[in-house]
């Protein structure tokens, strides 16, 4: 690659880079697609996490908390009780008894 490239250019290698990695990382056993497909719990620790954790941690660490946001819908099936609405997935009633996602920003203070 020159040092000319179109930005478009970096976005080409940088997609025919990951492409070229696909294969690799569905053959492996560390990213369990199977499970993943049929509803297996895949989530380590520390994703599991209260929110609670997690915010005192960012803040703890210095950052400016920029939001947090819940969500009610998630975009891949887990947890039995969700039902599909297009792409999403929500509970059966929509009322929804705990948030199934959150989203956080923080940026670090200006120096």
């Amino acid at each position: 690659m020159s040092g000319t490239s179109s930005v478009t250019e970096l976005v080409e290698d940088n997609r025919r880079h990951w492409d070229e990695r696909v294969p690799i990382n569905t053959a492996s056993s560390f990213y369990d697609l199977d499970g993943f497909r049929t509803g297996a719990e895949d989530l380590d620790q520390f994703q599991l996490d209260e929110l609670g954790d997690v915010i005192s941690a960012v803040a703890g660490s210095g950052l400016r908390i920029e939001f947090v946001h819940e969500h009610d819908t998630i975009p891949f099936p887990r947890y039995g009780a969700l039902v599909t609405d297009g792409t999403r997935f929500h509970y059966l009633d929509h009322s929804a008894r705990l948030p199934l996602m959150y989203s956080l920003a923080a940026t670090a203070p200006a120096r």
